[in-house]
């Protein structure tokens, strides 16, 4: 009996360590699943709720900025200002008058009580404000009622607290009346209403619904923190306002929305910022028209969740501009940063510097855009699309970054100075134009992980992509040109890629295929890692790699052999390996190649993509990479031309007797790709 008591309790502990077994595989599996889905967005622009991550964490901010947790997905932003929020006839209501004089404030009114210089509101209604106070406050407390503040020539210091503080109530209109100049300020510390939340937080501080109108002007001093906070919505319209804050300009909770207003703000922290991630279709910023003039320590705008541009007139400056980046002078990962806070500056990921920042989808419709940030001047961790308008970029990190599409439907963008121009897994161009400088690749089409890193053909293809169907793109990439993860497909517009000057990268690098079926390409760059389109193509493309290197200003014309024009254009760089692709381009076509005029060759067409294969100029066989007698565009065999594969050892007359070149990487001799 004992022996079978024996055997049995065994069996238990055997079926128990096996179920658990069954229980552990399970949650790994369900682990492991989580962790390669985590930071991306899902093909319906939804994200999942681990990826969000708002701006740098501050205690004084009541430490919302380290929330983790998220809304569950991308939603359409509307702005909720209306026709009421737009009244500032308060000279039609029954007004109570309240003034300032040195340090204490009058009222012939029972509806408010004064101490001093402090006045405490506690009922709905209309109060108009003017004269000058040394030190006071005005305080509102008024639950479920709407009050509207009229600021009629009026200047407010607080030693040690809020300017204006809203404790409680339904809604609170700011209205700065017309022909004034107003002014609130903070003391340089606080003694709080609620000091585990360290609040108020800032000179004009409300705890619900804020409205700022009005044309007159308001100037904002947030010496302690922040200089406007409104802990649900901050609505701003056709009012004047400058903000200068020890931390944040305007933080609005749940949303911020502005229409024709003129907001001047330098801060310490974020410009602008909405921070609510926690409660679905809240934390937006919606902006319709206006001008900003916004110099921030850190982003220049902050969204939580979706923000919409529809028109307006923005200047922004972040975190120092793109001079105060740290150069790069290579990927220091394969990937690309899906961590919206982020810096470009020293590895350190304290602060977020970028222009503008939206957690989920940033869509701008129109407006003029000059942004110089030292970190991505346009991002989000989900999709971007740009409808119109004129964008003045420069970059210490990303011109443009979205995790997952970026869109451009037309507007002209110019991107001065990036590290990479456009960056994104999904990279459509529509419309529009796209003029960019780049210290490393131009286009960078990645779906974030380190593994592949975009060196074409070397690894298996990741599920990403740049596709042109229309638009101009010119592009200056010290590294990569049109660099994809995946493919790359052109059906339309016109492309010109100043490649790279150095043997480690190519003015067309793609893991996948270039099919090239329509438009215009020219792909001018170094030899070492150049391709040539797809054979997959619909539309013909040549490869050329010119005996020597042709120096920068050189003008290179492609003729037919009737003397017709095929394309043209002058090289920005040194180059020596040159793809071209038109409509013109037929198989069997030859091509004459002059530059400056001369003479450089006559090669012929053979099947979609050829080249004429001079192995002689690189150090991987024909092509330099780009497909030799084949021209299918693949890496060669082993030494062989044309097959897809890395040779054994490097060819004695391309990379210094089978040693890697000196240069790889770098740039040439005389040249000097940094921005």
């Amino acid at each position: 009996m004992k022996s079978e008591d024996k055997k049995m309790n065994q069996k238990r502990i055997t079926m128990v360590c096996v179920g658990a077994a069954v229980v552990i595989g399970i949650v790994a599996g369900i682990l492991l699943w989580e962790s390669r889905n985590i930071g991306q967005t899902a093909l319906d622009g939804t994200v999942p709720e681990t990826d969000m991550q708002t701006g740098s964490g501050n205690a004084s901010d009541g430490g919302s900025d380290a929330a983790e947790t998220v809304s569950t997905g991308v939603f359409q932003v509307i702005s909720k200002i209306d026709a009421s929020d737009k009244n500032v006839n308060w000279q039609a209501e029954s007004y109570i008058s309240i003034t300032g004089q040195g340090d204490s404030m009058q009222c012939d009114s029972g509806d408010v009580s004064i101490t001093g210089g402090k006045v405490q509101i506690t009922k709905g209604g209309t109060y108009v404000i003017s004269g000058t106070v040394t030190d006071g406050q005005i305080i509102v407390d008024a639950p479920d009622e709407k009050v509207w503040l009229v600021l009629n020539g009026a200047d407010i210091t607080c030693s040690n607290s809020a300017a204006i503080n809203v404790r409680n109530a339904k809604k609170v209109i700011v209205t700065a009346a017309e022909g004034t100049e107003n002014q609130l300020t903070d003391g340089k510390t606080y003694q709080y209403d609620d000091a585990e939340k360290e609040e108020p937080n800032a000179c004009l501080y409300s705890d619900d619904d804020l409205v700022i109108n009005g044309s007159g002007s308001l100037t904002v001093s947030g010496n302690c923190n922040n200089g406007i906070t409104g802990k649900n919505d901050v609505l701003i319209l056709d009012a004047a306002i400058t903000v200068n804050a020890k931390n944040h300009g305007i933080r609005g909770n749940d949303c911020i929305c502005v229409q024709n207003a003129s907001l001047t703000v330098t801060g310490g922290g974020d410009g602008l910022k909405s921070a609510n991630v926690e409660e679905e279709g809240r934390g937006f910023i919606c902006l319709e028209s206006g001008t900003y003039q916004i110099q921030a320590g850190e982003d220049g705008i902050d969204c939580a969740t979706c923000m919409r541009i529809q028109d307006g007139t923005y200047s922004i400056s972040a975190g120092g501009g793109a001079a105060a980046a740290s150069n790069k002078t290579g990927r220091e990962d394969f990937g690309w940063d899906r961590d919206s806070n982020s810096s470009a500056q020293s590895g350190d990921n304290s602060a977020s510097t970028k222009g503008i920042k939206a957690g989920l989808a940033l869509t701008i419709e129109n407006g003029t855009l000059t942004i110089d940030s030292a970190d991505d001047t346009l991002h989000t961790n989900g999709d971007i699309q740009i409808e119109d308008g004129t964008y003045i970029l420069s970059s210490g990190d990303d011109g443009i970054h979205a995790d997952k599409n970026l869109t451009v439907n037309g507007g002209s963008i110019t991107i001065s100075r990036s590290y990479e121009g456009l960056e994104a897994q999904y990279i459509t161009v529509n419309g529009g134009s796209v003029d960019l400088v780049a210290s490393d690749d131009g286009f960078n089409a990645a779906s974030g992980s380190t593994q592949n890193g975009g060196r074409g053909g070397m690894f298996e293809a990741e599920d990403a992509s740049v596709t042109i169907t229309g638009g101009t793109i010119v592009m200056d990439a010290g590294g990569d040109g049109l660099d994809s993860n995946g493919n790359i497909k052109q059906s339309g517009g016109d492309v010109i890629v100043y490649g790279p000057t150095n043997g480690g990268n190519g003015a067309l690098d793609y893991a996948g295929e270039y099919q090239m079926n329509g438009g215009t390409l020219i792909a001018a760059g170094a030899v070492g890692m150049a391709l040539n389109i797809s054979q997959t193509s619909a539309q013909c493309g040549y490869q050329y790699i010119a005996d020597t290197v042709l120096n920068a200003g050189t003008k290179v014309t492609v003729q037919a052999e009737d003397g017709s024009t095929i394309t043209e254009f002058t090289a920005k760089k040194s180059c020596q390996s040159l793809v071209f692709s038109t409509p013109a381009m037929k198989d069997g076509m030859s091509y004459t190649i002059l530059c400056d005029g001369a003479k450089q060759g006559t090669v012929t067409q053979s099947g979609i993509a050829s080249s004429n294969g001079n192995g002689s100029q690189n150090g991987f066989g024909g092509g330099g990479f780009g497909g030799g007698k084949g021209g299918n565009g693949q890496r060669p065999n082993r030494g062989q031309q044309g097959s897809g594969q890395m040779p054994d050892q490097m060819p004695q007359d391309g990379f210094n007797g089978g040693q890697a070149p000196g240069n790889m990487g770098q740039d040439a001799p005389g040249e000097n790709n940094q921005i």
